[in-house]
């Protein structure tokens, strides 16, 4: 007979999400290069930044900054 565990009775609103996803895609991380090298684009020798996952799921730089508390952001896009 196996157990089942409770639901989690809790909510997170999306600040502690994005706060959340935040600490999770750690880029000083050397796993970082690694789930990114797919994304590696050979001409600019560059890969897509953390930033540029918040961004893509439509997260803006203000919502990051203020469930971060960042200050210095460079957003992709931002000239």
């Amino acid at each position: 007979m196996s157990e089942t565990k409770p639901e989690w009775p809790g909510h997170l609103t999306r600040q502690q999400a994005i706060g959340l996803l935040d600490a999770i895609t750690d880029q000083d991380d050397p796993y970082w290069e690694n789930i990114v090298e797919d994304f590696y684009h050979e001409e600019t020798d560059t890969m897509p930044s953390a930033l540029h996952l918040f961004a893509a799921l439509g997260i803006t730089k203000q919502e990051y900054k203020a469930a971060t508390g960042a200050q210095n952001v460079n957003w992709p896009g931002d000239a």
